[in-house]
Order: structure tokens, then sequence, then C-alpha cells
């Protein structure tokens, strides 16, 4: 199940939101969520505080939730690694999407993203690009830069 964008200044909304989504997606059968979350002015100890929270909550249904490769918590495997370490809920991961890796960081490589921050990935967007920073052209699978193969290797190491 996908979300749009959801700012982590309001507990309330955010665990009443949650709390409704699980018990709807649970009877759906769904494994889990892969949501965009953003701390934006929050401390990020008050933010992973309250994503903890969620975690206790998705979990309490089965379920697990996955942190989209959005800025401003898990944009690159850098950020992602550190971000769940710190917020170290065994439901909460990382929702690797293959193309935001190259939409939001210059320079970068999926592969070494993917690495850097394996142990986290919960879920995986595969999705294609032609590698523009900011770039919105996501074209079919196998048109554009991304190493699939390559993503399919480091995840396949981290599982066994």
């Amino acid at each position: 199940v996908h979300a749009h964008p959801t700012p982590l200044n309001d507990a309330e909304v955010l665990l009443g939101t949650m709390r409704q989504a699980s018990a709807y997606a649970q009877k759906l059968g769904a494994k889990g969520f892969f949501v965009s979350m953003h701390a934006g002015e929050t401390p990020h100890e008050e933010a992973f505080a309250l994503l903890r929270q969620v975690g206790d909550l998705v979990a309490d249904h089965g379920l697990f939730l996955a942190l989209e490769t959005h800025e401003d918590l898990c944009e690159n495997g850098d950020k992602a690694a550190a971000n769940l370490a710190a917020i170290d809920h065994p439901a909460i991961g990382w929702n690797l999407d293959t193309a935001n890796v190259y939409y939001y960081n210059e320079d970068v490589n999926v592969v070494e993203e993917a690495r850097k921050a394996a142990q986290f990935v919960r879920s995986l967007h595969a999705k294609d690009t032609p590698g523009g920073y900011h770039d919105p052209n996501f074209p079919n699978l196998g048109q554009g830069i991304v190493d699939f193969a390559g993503v399919a290797a480091v995840l396949d190491e981290r599982r066994a």
C-alpha cells in the first residue's frame, strides 16, 4: 500500500491515519506500506520517536513500514542507513526506489547506494531513469541506466 508524502509534525493525525490504514491493510492481506515521510522542521529525535510509535502500530497488525527514497530521511543509502539505524525499529525499513536515488542525488550509483543500506531494505520500487538529477522522466524498465541485476545481487547478498 502506498501513501502520499506525510510530514512528521502532527502525531495525532499520523497515528490515527496509520491505525485506520493498518487495520484496512491487514484485512486486505497486505504485508506493509511504503510511504514518504518528511521530518521537515521537526527535530530528528522527535520524528524518530514518532516513527517508532508508527512502527509499533503497524507491527501490531503484522505489517511493516518502508520509507520511500525521498527527501529528507532516505534519499540515498547514507541517509537511509543513518536514519533507519537511529530509528532502530524492526518494522521500519527502506523502500529502495532505484530511479529516485538518481532523482534526488548527483554523482551516485544505485548499486553502491543499495549496498550502503541493504540491511534496511524492506521493499523495492523497480523504476528506471536516464539518471539526471531532478529529471522526472522515468522510462520503461531497461530503457534507462539502472543496473537492476547489480541491485538484485546486492540484495541477494544481504539475504544470504
